[in-house]
């Protein structure tokens, strides 16, 4: 479709793909970043929360990191979970990983790119990498019986799937958007 006519059409009455194309352009990259972090953070928090519930004790990790973070202790595996600690961990929980999907997506956006795949694969790596090591960092400065707690495979398998999610969506939408100009 002409690129003229294509700004006077209303998005409604663009064909499917077209609509598509042109909704997903219409996206900054700072609103990819952050929300990839979304998605990051949401999976890992989908991902534990079935955990809590299959053990019997829900909204347990989210309150035993918050107890950490917020009054230095560790929350007992029997505890219930105070609500105020999970409502707290988690906004900081969702600022970490809007952090790491804004980095990324400033990486998608300078030019010029690598190849789709290594580039890909790189910010997959790359953010894999910066979850586990902030989390490894949270847990010695805060509660060093953490990753015994939560058990090491699990935090890296919750990390990993959310890297995963993180960077499907970031390839996503780096297919549609163009690099920035800001970032020659």
């Amino acid at each position: 479709m002409d690129e003229s006519l294509r700004e006077r059409v209303p998005t409604r009455v663009l064909p499917g793909r077209e609509r598509d194309r042109h909704r997903l352009a219409s996206w900054s990259w700072p609103a990819v970043g952050w929300a990839s972090g979304f998605i990051g953070a949401s999976v890992v928090a989908v991902f534990f929360l079935a955990i809590d519930l299959v053990a019997g004790r829900p909204l347990w990790t989210p309150a035993a990191l918050g107890s950490a973070l917020f009054l230095g202790q560790r929350l007992l595996p029997a505890a219930h979970p105070p609500l105020v600690l999970v409502v707290g961990y988690t906004a900081v929980h969702l600022g970490v990983f809007a952090g790491l999907g804004l980095i990324a997506a400033t990486a998608l956006s300078v030019r010029p790119r690598p190849r789709r795949l290594a580039n890909r694969l790189t910010i997959g790596v790359g953010l894999l990498a910066a979850s586990e090591l902030s989390f490894a960092a949270f847990a010695w400065l805060f509660a060093p019986t953490l990753m015994g707690d939560l058990g090491a495979w699990r935090i890296t398998a919750a990390n990993a799937l959310a890297a995963a999610a993180m960077t499907a969506f970031l390839g996503r939408m780096a297919a549609h958007l163009e690099p920035d100009a800001a970032n020659p």
